[in-house]
């Protein structure tokens, strides 16, 4: 299993970039996973990633430095956050980035796999569940939809990631329960197993696999 201090290794090898801002952003991203665990979630995974709302690109690059078998396509609407990845990430052939709107607009191609981290507590309440049924369509069968979220509970660490997202994107903010998206994913025929990481951080992760039954038979 890959440490903290490797994935660090790893970004700072594959991720050399100059820019102060951009530095301190990409260390801060690691320092509030628990990077081990968040790349365990991809151990099982084969063929290709979708990886939307990417950002900077941080955790997808030692995603995509740690699990060479797969090849990732990044992106997040932010064009100058992919302009800065495009330019920067070097060394990792199994990585692309590219510019969209996970909300408005979906790639035509499909995908073994699609992976989402922090991306559906920064939609309005209403949108979580539209967005994954569009998804779902994305994924081939017998791949899988991943995603990772914060929780409700404990209620403490709820508002201290409340208080961390207004300070650092603002609004909207919508937090749901593991057990609200197990039941979307359910509804649309996957087999989903919950994931819940030992950490001392003050954030509430808990993470999704949603599987695709290759045979198209409902899921529980």
């Amino acid at each position: 299993m890959t440490t903290t201090r490797e994935a660090r290794a790893l970004l700072r090898a594959h991720y050399p970039i100059s820019a102060p801002k951009i530095r301190a952003y990409n260390a801060a991203r690691l320092s509030v996973l628990p990077v081990p665990w968040v790349l365990s979630l991809l151990d099982d995974l084969e063929g290709t990633v979708l990886c939307l709302g990417c950002g900077y690109g941080t955790l997808e690059t030692v995603m995509a430095a740690t699990h060479p078998k797969l090849e990732f396509a990044a992106s997040d609407f932010n064009e100058r956050r992919i302009a800065v990845a495009r330019s920067t990430v070097r060394g990792l052939p199994n990585i692309s980035f590219s510019t969209a709107d996970a909300t408005q607009e979906l790639p035509d191609e499909s995908y073994d796999n699609v992976f989402l981290s922090d991306l559906l507590h920064h939609l309005p309440a209403g949108e979580q569940e539209p967005l994954l049924q569009r998804l779902w369509q994305v994924v081939r069968p017998g791949g899988a939809l991943v995603m990772k979220d914060l929780d409700v509970r404990p209620r403490w660490k709820c508002w201290w990631n409340h208080l961390h997202d207004r300070v650092v994107a603002g609004p909207p903010l919508t937090y749901l329960p593991a057990s609200s998206y197990h039941a979307m994913l359910t509804r649309l025929g996957a087999r989903v197993q919950v994931a819940v990481p030992r950490t001392r951080l003050p954030y509430a992760h808990y993470a999704l696999i949603a599987v695709k039954p290759a045979d198209g038979a409902a899921g529980g």
